[in-house]
């Protein structure tokens, strides 16, 4: 704190110290309501914080299943702003030819794809996995520019990564999906 303190504004300070204390309250050992959790899932992540633990695809999706009930919750960002969990590059990581898109599509992507194609979604958010780098990554789907974006974390590795989501996304598109991306780009300063 002595740090910010001489190098950064007194509203970053307050912020902090604001978000130090809604920690002290946090009931971090209780049941989670969140869609997706079992019954048997706690808030408790601090024990994965504090061991510098990699969190695994369980505690990500209950993640973005809790940003997504938030999300639906709030309806200056609903009409605009879709949250999903893993399920999305599951799927998306199943089209590995075209015979993919020969096959049933799911429910939950045939009302994404709905959703879109009736332009109801301006931007798509989701975790991705890159096992081969045990690295998690979110992506924001730009739907007017056709744009892939993703975090800045990903800026030390070789962009192959993400340009075989845009390609998946892109071949997707070729089958009717109402999306074609260009090349991913970086956001969150980047």
């Amino acid at each position: 704190m002595k740090w910010l303190e001489k190098e950064r504004p007194r509203e970053i300070i307050d912020s902090f110290e604001e978000a130090q204390q809604l920690l002290h309250v946090l009931r971090w050992s209780e049941e989670t309501e969140i869609s997706g959790a079992n019954r048997s899932s706690t808030h408790d992540f601090a024990a994965y914080l504090s061991n510098n633990d990699m969190m695994n695809t369980f505690h990500i999706d209950m993640m973005f299943a809790h940003i997504s009930d938030r999300v639906e919750e709030d309806p200056g960002v609903d009409c605009s702003v879709a949250v999903e969990t893993l399920r999305f590059w599951r799927e998306l990581d199943k089209a590995t030819s075209a015979k993919y898109f020969e096959t049933y599509t799911s429910r939950f992507m045939h009302r994404l794809e709905k959703r879109l194609k009736d332009g109801e979604i301006a931007y798509l958010v989701f975790p991705v996995y890159f096992e081969k780098l045990a690295h998690w990554l979110v992506f924001k789907i730009d739907v007017e520019s056709e744009q892939i974006s993703y975090g800045k974390s990903m800026e030390t590795f070789a962009s192959s990564y993400t340009d075989t989501l845009a390609l998946k996304v892109t071949l997707s598109h070729t089958k009717e999906w109402p999306l074609q991306m260009h090349a991913p780009r970086r956001f969150f300063g980047g």
